[in-house]
């Protein structure tokens, strides 16, 4: 037969178990139970249980890496700290030191180029009807890359 429906109160001692150090089982049972156990090593299992701490959630009152009041960030309306730096900086128009400043071309060409030798495989892909957009566009990216690196 079916249960009934609506609130059906729980045949167990807890519904929910409490947050943090309130936290309790809420099946009613004191420990596991070994399946199986041979004579002599249920009673170790709920020995070993009864004497092992019970796993506890970490504290919130945790250290914090850096110690004392942070520092509120600059505002749009503030003065710039380096005002020796042009905005464009890192960027690759303007003045300033273009994308190689931030040292990503080496590791990209890098990268680039391990890829390039799965490219017959990958143009494969990027041309099966059922390749995303996604697909073929990354394999399309990794071409010009290769073209332009002269692979």
């Amino acid at each position: 037969m079916a249960p009934a429906g609506g609130y059906q109160k729980p045949s167990k001692p807890a519904a929910v178990s409490g947050p943090g150090s309130l936290s309790a089982r809420t099946d009613g049972q004191p420990g596991m139970a070994l399946p199986d156990a041979q004579y002599g090593e249920a009673a170790q299992f709920a020995q070993d249980q009864a004497g092992a701490p019970m796993a506890q959630a970490p504290s919130p009152t945790g250290s914090s890496p850096v110690s004392g009041p942070r520092p509120a960030p600059p505002g749009f309306s503030d003065p710039t700290q380096q005002p020796d730096v042009p905005v464009t900086a890192g960027a690759a128009a303007g003045p300033g030191p273009g994308p190689e400043a931030l040292g990503f071309d080496a590791k990209m060409s890098q990268g680039t180029q391990e890829l390039t030798r799965y490219l017959p495989f990958l143009t494969q892909v990027a041309n099966d009807p059922h390749a995303s957009d996604a697909a073929r566009g990354f394999v399309a990216w990794l071409q010009s890359k290769a073209t332009a690196q002269g692979g």
